[in-house]
């Protein structure tokens, strides 16, 4: 392998190993930027691939479904005697450096292409070796930049020179690892990054930049920048709030694929419809691809590879508060069921516009909603179609055409949050409609919406064969968090319980404890419940959650609360003193104190009537003064407990009487 290796080296000498890096065109060394672009680059590869979207670095994007089941298939051959991920590595490395042959020149990027032709560059081996991996479930991931012994200094018109030749490698995640793998220079499983730093500079992880401080977009090119979480559009100037990235919108995430198509009109341009009516070039396309007819570009050899049936969009560049960033638009459904025409994606007549801003859940949290504004007007913009929408976005098709739409987001008070400008075809015929390459056009036939069970879906047929699919039109229902928790009533045993209905719940489920560790429960078929066999004085706390089948939402907050502590018995009343009388009583277990109340009158009404609380727990009498000499006073007391600043009484004793001395 490092035979092969050290000709290849031999071979591409004058391109690849002069490029031990000199000044950009600010004057700076590039090996200056290397160690932080680099830095920036694992904290990237963490951020995005490991945390925010751990499946995307094992998916294979590139490819109609036989291109994908051809690259796993030889993989899989591959590595079959492997009982690692180290020695998949190795051994998928291996073989591509013995099997496919290395070109400067060759068009060969794409993974399939390299997989067939058996020639590639830099860029198709990174690309191909990083599909092997994922498709073995190692996340892997294609990045391309400059790659020279940067500590030294060469000519500084070479690095001023924008056609200087760049590079391309992997990251490859194993063992909680990123290890830097760049097979053509037999640098393998690197994963040093101050050594590495010295030999490699990145510039572009799948289309996007990690930001870093101090970047200097001028030796960056142009591009998506990743930065605090967001992807931005840079140019030599620095960030950019116009213009638009192409891609693929099937996995909802910002990534480019850049390369040379395989499938060019002898004019440069490109229609991807002309190869289903051409058969010379039919015969070029790999089996099962499917290629829509609004594939369209130009030929600067930059293209963007399409899912099976051609839809593509733009990350558009919009407007939050005072800050730009590039928005990923999302579409609706199943890939499957979208079409283009002419570039555009096509809504049918009765359709629901498939594009949202932001997730439902989302809109609900920041209260706002989805709005549509037509910016064309179909009777004095020659060539444009009419439509009106709905507040859902179901379109009616007046005429024919091509129709520009703002879709905002916007608040309760009408200000907008985020807005993006899109164009679609829309139609009442079925004219545009095929199957030929499986390319089925479908339009609703009958719609289900969301419930806490189930996710919404909508029963979808092919306008031409008549073939049905089933898609996902919005996620289940979660159930909301149970609010309004509040106590109806106590006694000595029982704690009858109240709180908001939940939307969708079929029951609930009442937790209670003493000490907030150990957990009792009970059903619920109402939102209310009386909880029984209690102790009497004793705190409880209380918490609720909604239930519908296996699904529940969050639980309430901990109510805190206490059931009444037993009644008072009065055991004995005496007057030994002159103007004073003593109670004595039995003391009430979980008792914060008593409160004992006396009167001139057997009715205890209000102007007759005192009261004295007696704060200590263990009290068991009291001595009433400054009473009225030779008079009978009635006497009654009860105990009760504290929760939360609020007193819970138990029952009076039974009342008794005594002449005052």
């Amino acid at each position: 392998m490092k035979k092969k290796v050290l000709q290849i080296m031999m071979a591409v000498a004058v391109m690849v190993l002069m490029l031990t890096f000199g000044v950009s065109a600010k004057g700076e060394y590039l090996y200056k930027h290397s160690v932080p672009a680099l830095k920036a680059t694992y904290e990237y590869l963490d951020d995005f691939y490991i945390g925010k979207n751990k499946e995307f670095g094992r998916t294979l994007h590139y490819g109609s479904p036989s291109d994908i089941e051809a690259i796993k298939s030889t993989a899989k051959s591959i590595v079959k005697s492997c009982k690692t991920d180290e020695e998949k590595l190795d051994a998928v490395c291996k073989w591509v450096m013995e099997n496919i042959t290395y070109k400067v020149d060759t068009s060969n990027q794409f993974p399939i292409d390299v997989l067939v032709n058996r020639d590639a560059d830099c860029m198709g081996y990174a690309y191909l070796i990083s599909d092997m991996l994922r498709s073995q479930g190692i996340i892997a991931v294609p990045a391309t930049g400059y790659r020279g012994n940067m500590v030294s200094t060469v000519d500084v018109n070479f690095i001023k020179d924008p056609d200087n030749v760049g590079h391309a490698w992997l990251f490859a995640y194993i063992n909680n690892c990123w290890l830097l793998c760049d097979p053509l220079f037999d640098y393998l499983e690197k994963e040093n990054p101050a050594e590495n730093g010295k030999w490699y500079f990145i510039n572009n992880i799948e289309g996007s930049m990690p930001y870093y401080e101090g970047i200097d977009y001028s030796i960056q090119g142009s591009g998506n920048i990743y930065k605090n979480g967001r992807f931005f559009a840079y140019s030599e100037k620095g960030l950019s709030l116009e213009g638009n990235h192409t891609t693929s919108v099937a996995h909802n995430v910002v990534y480019d694929f850049v390369s040379t198509c395989r499938y060019l009109d002898e004019d440069g341009g490109y229609d991807g419809n002309r190869y289903l009516v051409n058969n010379e070039r039919q015969a070029k396309m790999i089996s099962g691809e499917c290629y829509s007819d609004g594939w369209i570009t130009y030929c600067d050899m930059t293209y963007d590879y399409m899912q099976p049936n051609g839809v593509s969009f733009s990350n558009i560049i919009v407007k939050t508060g005072s800050d730009y960033y590039y928005y990923n638009l999302k579409l609706t459904g199943d890939i499957r069921e979208h079409f283009l025409y002419k570039g555009n994606i096509v809504v049918y007549d009765g359709e629901k516009i498939p594009l949202d801003l932001m997730n439902k859940k989302e809109l609900e949290e920041r209260g706002m909603s989805q709005k549509y504004i037509i910016l064309t007007d179909g009777k004095t913009d020659k060539g444009y179609g009419k439509i009106k929408i709905d507040n859902s976005g179901r379109v009616t098709v007046l005429e024919d055409g091509l129709v520009v739409v703002n879709v905002i987001a916007e608040n309760k008070k009408g200000k907008e949050y985020v807005g993006v400008v899109v164009n679609l075809f829309v139609t009442k015929t079925t004219d545009y409609a095929s199957c030929e390459h499986d390319r089925h056009i479908y339009k609703t036939v009958s719609e289900t919406s969301a419930t806490v069970k189930a996710d919404g879906s909508a029963l979808k047929k092919c306008v031409s064969c008549g073939k049905t699919l089933e898609v996902k039109t919005e996620g289940r229902k979660k159930l909301g968090k149970v609010t309004g928790l509040k106590v109806k009533a106590v006694t000595t045993s029982e704690v009858r319980l109240s709180w908001k209905k939940v939307s969708g719940a079929e029951q609930y489920k009442v937790y209670y404890s003493t000490d907030g560790k150990k957990w009792k429960s009970l059903k619920a078929e109402k939102n209310s419940i009386t909880v029984k066999k209690l102790k009497s004085g004793k705190n409880y706390r209380f918490k609720v959650k909604a239930v519908t089948g296996k699904y529940t939402g969050k639980y309430s907050s901990i109510l805190k609360t206490a059931t009444k502590v037993g009644k008072a018995t009065l055991k004995s009343l005496k007057s030994l003193k002159s103007k004073q009388v003593t109670l004595v009583w039995a003391p009430v277990s979980g008792a914060n104190g008593y409160q004992v109340k006396y009167s001139t009158s057997k009715k205890f009404t209000k102007k007759t009537t005192k009261s004295v609380t007696v704060k200590k727990q263990k009290a068991k009498k009291v001595t009433l003064k400054k009473l009225k000499k030779g008079k009978k006073y009635y006497v009654k007391l009860r105990a009760f407990k504290t929760v939360n600043g609020k007193k819970i009484y138990g029952s009076y004793s039974k009342v008794k009487s005594v002449k005052i001395k």
